[in-house]
């Protein structure tokens, strides 16, 4: 693989972490006939989880196994491995802002601002 092939892998991955929420972008239907041992396959638009990153072999470099959807190994393969699917056909899921709860974060600031003040208050 090229270096510049690796760069292109390593900023498609970069988006991606394990436990990751990630929402199929590709319609699968057409791989229940073409790999014997894809017995569950995602479903365009369903949201999924990031179980593992799998190196491929071909252009895309990375594939993703899911947590929602396990496989048998693939006897048609040499390692007998999971099938897994290409990163390229996943996005993450983007969280609505408008609906992001932040009070924890704003709880910690008061209590960090508060402890400040007394310590101030307390040397003077």
């Amino acid at each position: 693989m090229s270096d510049e092939q690796q760069h292109d892998q390593h900023v498609r991955v970069w988006r991606y972490w394990l436990g990751q929420k990630i929402v199929c972008i590709e319609d699968f239907s057409r791989w229940e006939h073409i790999i014997c041992c894809v017995k569950e396959i995602p479903i365009l638009n369903a949201v999924y989880t990031v179980r593992e990153f799998v190196e491929l072999y071909h252009p895309t470099g990375v594939g993703l196994l899911l947590c929602e959807l396990y496989n048998p190994p693939c006897t048609c393969l040499d390692d007998e491995c999971e099938i897994t699917f290409e990163i390229e056909y996943f996005r993450p899921v983007v969280e609505d802002e408008s609906k992001t709860d932040i009070g924890f974060a704003q709880k910690i600031l008061r209590q960090r601002t508060t402890r400040k003040s007394r310590k101030i208050n307390e040397d003077a």
